[in-house]
């Protein structure tokens, strides 16, 4: 009997352990995915805001657009 539960608390142990690492797999997948998002909008915002500073200090006056 004192192997069966032994045997028992070994299956329950490796169970255990294999589920955390689903886990905290899961975790760093999502928390990869989040970085890229915030990675790529920190992109785009840096592209749109050298865009409105061109556009904003450094337009032409329009008699020199008419040329």
């Amino acid at each position: 009997m004192h192997e069966t539960i032994a045997a028992e608390r070994q299956a329950l142990t490796s169970d255990v352990q294999q589920l955390s690492l689903k886990v905290v797999d899961h975790a760093i997948g999502q928390l990869a995915r989040l970085l890229g998002a915030a990675m790529a909008a920190a992109i785009i915002a840096a592209c749109l805001g050298v865009f409105l500073v061109r556009w904003v200090f450094f337009r032409r006056p329009l008699d020199i657009r008419r040329e």
